[in-house]
C-alpha cells in the first residue's frame, strides 16, 4: 500500500517528534486520557508509532508487566533495541487488515496525528482496523490536530501575522489537494458511537492552552511542519496558489520568520482527543 507520509524520517524528523510529543502533553495534560484505567499485565498497542515517544514516556508511569507494541508502516525510526524493554515493534500499514494474532488482543489501542496521512475515506477504514485490535471493553484513544481552521495571530502592538496566517490557508489546500481532510478528527467521535463503542468524549484543547515564557518551540515546530509540507506538495503539484516555486516558498517562510521573531506572533490550532471504550459484546 502507498506510504503517503509527507514528512522525512529521519534523525531531524525523530527530534521533531519529541518535540512535538512534548507540546502536545504538556497541553492536554496526561499521556493516557484519565477515563482509561491501567492495571498490571495490560497490553498496549500505539498505531503510527513513528520513533515510538508515546510509548517510551508511557512505559514507566504503568504497573508491571505490561506489553507495548508499536505499528508503522516504516521502521525507519524505531527506537533502537536497548529502548524497547518490554516494547515491540512492527512494520504495518493500519489500512490493510492487522494479522490475526493482534486482533482482540489489547487494551488500550492508541494513534495520534495521522491527517498528513490519511484520506477522507480513510478515517473510517483505520478506526475498524483499530477496532479490530481492541479486546472487548478495551479502549481507543485517538488524539489528531483540527487543520479546518489554524491561527496565526499577533501579540505585539503594530506587528503582523499575514504571512503566518497565508501558510496555514496554504497547509490546509495542501491537505485537500492531496484528498486529505483537515478536519477528519472531527469525525471521529460520531463514527465510535455508530461502533457501538461506549462512554464515548472528546477533548479539544488549544496548542497554546498552556502559558509558557515563550512560545518559541511551538512556532519553530509549526514553521518546521509548513516548510516541510508545503515543499513536499510543491514539488509533487507544482504550485500552490501563490507559490509557484521553491523561491516563492522560501520567500514566505523568510517573512513568517520575521512575523514570529520574539513572539510577535504565535500559531494556533485545535489538539482533538477522542476515546471510546469498545462494547463487552
Amino acid at each position: 500500500m502507498q506510504d503517503d507520509y509527507i514528512l522525512p524520517r529521519d534523525l531531524v524528523e525523530s527530534q521533531r517528534l519529541d518535540v512535538q510529543h512534548d507540546i502536545w502533553v504538556s497541553n492536554t495534560g496526561y499521556l493516557l486520557h484519565p477515563s482509561i484505567p491501567t492495571y498490571e499485565r495490560m497490553q498496549i498497542a500505539d498505531v503510527g508509532t513513528g520513533n515510538g515517544i508515546w510509548l517510551l514516556k508511557l512505559q514507566p508511569l504503568l504497573p508491571a508487566q505490561c506489553q507495548l507494541d508499536g505499528f508503522d508502516i516504516s521502521p525507519a525510526l524505531f527506537p533502537p533495541p536497548d529502548k524497547r524493554s518490554s516494547m515491540s515493534f512492527y512494520t504495518h500499514n493500519a489500512l490493510a487488515p492487522f494479522p490475526e494474532r493482534f486482533l482482540g488482543k489489547y487494551d488500550v489501542v492508541h494513534v495520534r496525528l495521522l491527517v498528513f496521512v490519511l484520506a477522507a475515506d480513510q478515517w473510517t477504514v483505520v478506526l475498524q482496523s483499530l477496532a479490530h485490535l481492541l479486546k472487548p471493553g478495551g479502549y481507543l484513544m485517538w488524539e489528531d490536530a483540527n487543520y479546518q481552521s489554524p491561527r496565526a495571530r499577533a501579540l505585539a502592538p503594530g506587528t503582523s501575522a499575514r504571512s503566518a496566517q497565508k501558510s496555514l490557508e496554504l497547509l490546509k489546500m495542501c491537505l485537500e489537494a492531496g484528498g486529505k481532510d483537515p478536519a477528519g478528527v472531527m469525525t471521529l467521535l460520531p463514527l465510535l458511537q455508530s461502533f457501538g463503542f461506549r462512554s464515548c468524549v472528546r477533548d479539544l484543547v488549544s496548542s497554546t492552552a498552556k502559558k509558557v515564557q515563550s512560545y518559541g518551540v511551538e512556532n519553530r515546530l509549526m514553521v518546521n511542519v509548513c516548510k516541510a509540507v508545503l515543499g513536499g506538495y510543491l514539488q509533487k503539484f507544482g504550485s500552490i496558489d501563490i507559490l509557484t516555486s521553491v523561491g516563492d516558498l522560501n520567500s514566505l517562510m523568510e517573512a513568517v520568520e520575521e512575523e514570529i521573531k520574539d513572539d510577535n506572533s504565535i500559531f494556533t490550532l485545535d489538539l482533538v482527543v477522542v476515546v471510546g471504550r469498545k462494547s463487552l459484546k
